[in-house]
């Protein structure tokens, strides 16, 4: 039998009805191929009927609740069963029948070609049309193509070759995606990138613009006198307090002298006894010593701390004046050339007396600032003894 009816039986049965049609004379068989390409479009033509009525009925029941009430009653599967279906055959007739749809949708010129032939393809072919799981390009070429072209060794290589071109065209599309998210993410970093730079270029101006207003406000302090501030030591607040305790003891002890002379003139105005009086009188005369000599102490006392005072704004001042006037002295100014000159050069320079005088300073300084606090102290002699710091 030449033409393959695809009635859906085993190539056991196929083959029978060969070996029975291969007795009949050449007129005879003619006539049975025809009756069997009759048989086998009414078959299909019934299939495809039926798969698209399936269609509707299972379509009704995928959308009950919106336009139907079948409130789950029956399902689509009990549908098939009460008319005496297979299940089998109905969904082979329904991917049949999607198929033969999308091909009658279409526009080619050739339509009732490809129908003719798709209907004559095996069961593999029309499933994988029906689902679109083959290439456009090989169901276009299978569709366009009779069962005898199908089998022949030409069309098979043009199979594998859609098929190896497809994967190339795979292949081509994934590398085409790896680049267009590689340049994606390039774009993004490079974006990234762009704006970190712009941000730290604008950071740096920033830092410039204020290195600018310091080195103008330096430079301005270089060319001022120094400010004048007066500063007290640190003590000055301890000493100042010592005296005025002085000066209050000193107070006290005058009041004390006066209540004893005036308790000597009552004494004398009373005419009070010769023992008292001179007993009054040496009370006296050992108040005025001792008043006198915290005299003494306090004008010490005040005179130091005037001295201290004086000396610490005399030292203030000048180390201030020395600062400013070495601030002028910018010393990094001989990097670029140092830079360029060998050690034995730079030694036939003064930079090295340079850099030996400003140690030598350091050390003064230094030996200035790590005197002993702990002198001797100048001590005033009498019944109320006190160190003058």
């Amino acid at each position: 039998m030449k033409n393959n009816l695809n009635l859906g039986v085993s190539e056991n049965i196929q083959s029978a009805v060969n070996n029975l049609y291969s007795k009949l004379p050449k007129s005879e068989q003619q006539y049975f191929e025809q009756k069997d390409f009759e048989l086998w479009q009414t078959v299909q033509m019934a299939s495809i009927r039926l798969g698209q009525i399936a269609m509707d009925v299972k379509d009704h029941f995928r959308n009950q609740g919106a336009r139907n009430d079948l409130g789950n009653r029956i399902t689509f599967e009990q549908w098939i069963d009460a008319h005496g279906l297979s299940k089998s055959m109905v969904y082979r007739s329904i991917q049949l029948a999607r198929g033969y749809n999308k091909i009658q949708a279409s526009e080619d010129p050739d339509r009732e070609l490809m129908l003719t032939n798709y209907l004559a393809l095996p069961k593999k072919y029309q499933e994988m049309i029906s689902t679109e799981s083959v290439d456009p390009h090989k169901v276009t070429l299978i569709l366009h193509s009779d069962e005898e072209y199908r089998n022949s060794p030409h069309f098979k290589a043009l199979l594998k070759d859609l098929d190896q071109q497809k994967q190339d065209n795979d292949g081509l599309k994934a590398e085409n995606q790896r680049i267009s998210e590689e340049n994606y993410r390039l774009t993004k970093s490079n974006a990234n990138i762009e704006a970190s730079r712009a941000k730290m270029m604008e950071d740096l101006e920033k830092v410039r613009e204020d290195n600018r207003h310091l080195q103008l406000q330096l430079d301005q302090a270089k060319h001022q006198a120094p400010e004048e501030v007066e500063v007290t030591p640190p003590d000055y607040e301890e000493t100042k307090q010592r005296l005025a305790e002085l000066k209050s003891d000193l107070a006290d002890r005058e009041a004390d002298l006066k209540q004893v002379k005036d308790d000597l003139k009552e004494a004398q105005d009373n005419q009070f006894s010769k023992e008292d009086i001179d007993d009054l009188q040496a009370q006296i005369d050992q108040l005025g010593s001792e008043n006198e000599k915290l005299r003494k102490q306090i004008e010490v006392e005040q005179d130091s701390s005037n001295k201290r005072r004086l000396a610490f704004e005399r030292v203030s001042k000048k180390t201030s004046e020395i600062l400013v006037a070495v601030n002028k002295i910018d010393v990094m100014s001989l990097y670029p050339d140092s830079q360029l000159l060998s050690q034995k050069e730079l030694a036939q320079t003064d930079l090295d007396n340079l850099a030996q005088w400003f140690i030598d300073k350091a050390t003064q300084l230094q030996s200035l600032l790590n005197h002993d606090d702990n002198s001797p102290k100048k001590i005033i002699d009498g019944e109320f003894k006190a160190a003058a710091k």
